[in-house]
């Protein structure tokens, strides 16, 4: 039924002209020799023929007969039909070649781990983002270790709820290897057991840095409330004038990140400082010098508004 033929028409041929594609006759021969030295063959895999002309994948268990003196008679050998078992095995080796080639190339971070946040593998992209010079270098190491001491008790339940069956998004920071810090958000899913069924085996998680939206984020935030305190700044002109000027100089210093403010009044040829914003500090009515030596004496003559780098 394999070969499609009839034993009265192959009886008594050939065995190895019959049956073995000419490209592996030589290497066949040599391995029934062998056997027929009374070393026994078992799991050796090669082609046969059918009458068709197709060519199955059988694996071979041979053993030697002999007679009561101990003579060899003949070979006993028998076949199993691997065909398809060995299309689906080059079928699966390709797809895991694929796989891999797609996880290699993959610009985000993609890793493996086990229930103890144990790393056990990670794309080339990831390496780099923790400054890894190669995997073996930190396969095994544990993925809190990397972490941010304020993240890692997240991490870790986040890696228990993806071992209890969830998908995870989460955002933490990691230490790199180098000692740069990185913002990160993952997705994580889990990778079920094929033998065990309902039982989790490893965690997948794909990660990107996103520490440039972190610092954009937190530009946007930081503009945000100057733009808040500055729609604040009317509120702040009432009251007594000395009072005034102290929280004005405040807020400018805080506001755009300066280390001195000076609120400053024209009294004739001199320059009082009646408010001075200084590193966080605000002094009142802060003497003052002769106008002439100050660029106020340029805007007082001008009446223009000028940019001084100094």
């Amino acid at each position: 039924q394999l070969t499609g033929w009839r034993l009265d028409e192959i009886k008594g041929k050939e065995w190895f002209a019959t049956f073995l594609p000419e490209r592996d006759r030589d290497r066949i021969r040599a391995l029934f020799h062998t056997a027929t030295h009374d070393t026994p063959t078992r799991g050796n895999v090669s082609p046969i023929l059918t009458r068709a002309g197709g060519e199955r994948e059988i694996e071979w268990h041979d053993q030697m007969l002999r007679d009561a003196d101990g003579r060899v008679t003949s070979l006993l050998a028998v076949g199993i039909d691997v065909t398809d078992r060995r299309r689906t095995e080059r079928a699966l080796r390709e797809s895991e070649t694929r796989l891999r080639t797609i996880i290699e190339s993959e610009p985000e971070c993609v890793k493996l781990l086990d229930a103890n946040c144990t790393l056990l593998d990670m794309n080339p992209s990831g390496l780099r983002m923790i400054a890894a010079d190669s995997l073996d270098q930190v396969r095994g190491l544990n993925t809190l270790d990397l972490l941010d001491s304020n993240h890692r008790q997240m991490f870790r339940d986040g890696v228990a709820a993806v071992f209890r069956g969830e998908s995870t998004q989460q955002i933490f920071q990691v230490v790199a290897l180098d000692g740069q810090r990185h913002w990160m958000e993952q997705h994580a899913v889990p990778m079920w057991d094929s033998e065990q069924p309902g039982r989790v085996k490893q965690m997948l998680a794909v990660t990107r840095d996103i520490s440039e939206r972190k610092r954009a984020e937190a530009r946007e935030e930081a503009h945000m409330s100057r733009l808040k305190r500055l729609s604040q700044f009317s509120l702040m002109l009432s009251g007594d004038s000395s009072a005034v000027f102290e929280r004005v100089v405040r807020m400018m210093g805080e506001l755009f990140e300066v280390k001195v403010v000076c609120l400053s009044e024209i009294a004739g040829m001199e320059l009082r400082f009646r408010a001075v914003y200084v590193n966080g500090q605000v002094v009142a009515n802060a003497g003052g010098c002769p106008l002439g030596i100050t660029p106020c004496a340029t805007v007082e003559e001008t009446k223009d508004l000028r940019v001084f780098d100094h």
